[in-house]
């Protein structure tokens, strides 16, 4: 049967709203999916990432265990076996969970056993990777302060006052700092470098006047002094 002049109008906008909002019934139908499908995903994600983590933290504890009884054992065949498992183990941790709390402690460890060893290069060496990798770190100060430390023991000055310097960065969320900021100025006496040795020195007891370093400090500056004053 014809349709009508009046009623056909009607029915084409009829057929076309309803059309359109079939077309958006689909459209959010399909929004709503691919935004449970991320949530998903993302859950998944999480979970496997929180138990990697987990199992990574598991295997370094494991190995710092190894490494407290490397410290201790005075059989040189079993040390060296411990030592062997430990640079093995590392390797695997920081190959595998590279960007993980476990591999900060892997090169933390790993620097500690160069450093037992006074193979200071490898020492300086695996702590300066870490505080480069981890900058945020807390385990990035602790690596810069015994880098410091290491660069010294190799008789390279200039080193640790780079990596003391560093420290400094931290401002105030590293204990730490009082004691690099003494040992930039003890550095730069030792090297005969009076004018910057008081600025560390002076810096230290204007910042921290309750740090036990303080005391250190201002006995050096003391001791300064009457050294120029008797030449």
């Amino acid at each position: 049967m014809a349709h009508s002049p009046e009623s056909s109008p009607r029915q084409r906008i009829v057929s076309a709203i309803t059309s359109i909002l079939q077309q958006g019934r689909y459209i959010i139908l399909g929004t709503v999916i691919a935004a449970l499908a991320v949530v998903i995903l993302y859950a998944i994600y999480t979970e496997v990432a929180t138990k990697r983590a987990e199992t990574a933290t598991r295997e370094v504890e494991a190995i710092q265990k190894t490494y407290e009884n490397w410290s201790t054992e005075t059989d040189a065949s079993k040390k060296a076996g411990m030592e062997k498992a430990i640079v093995v183990q590392t390797d695997v941790i920081l190959k595998k969970y590279p960007r993980t709390y476990a591999a900060q402690r892997s090169l933390l460890i790993r620097g500690d056993l160069a450093y037992a060893n006074k193979d200071w290069k490898n020492a300086v060496s695996f702590y300066t990777r870490l505080a480069d990798r981890f900058p945020g770190s807390y385990l990035a100060v602790v690596a810069l302060t015994d880098g410091a430390a290491a660069n010294e023991q190799q008789g390279d000055a200039a080193g640790a006052i780079a990596l003391d310097k560093r420290i400094l960065s931290y401002k105030g969320l590293a204990p730490e700092i009082p004691s690099a900021i003494f040992a930039l100025g003890r550095l730069y006496e030792e090297q005969s470098d009076k004018k910057n040795a008081q600025l560390y020195y002076n810096k230290l007891i204007d910042q921290y006047p309750d740090s036990g370093w303080t005391k250190l400090a201002r006995d050096r500056i003391i001791a300064l002094s009457l050294s120029t004053e008797g030449k």
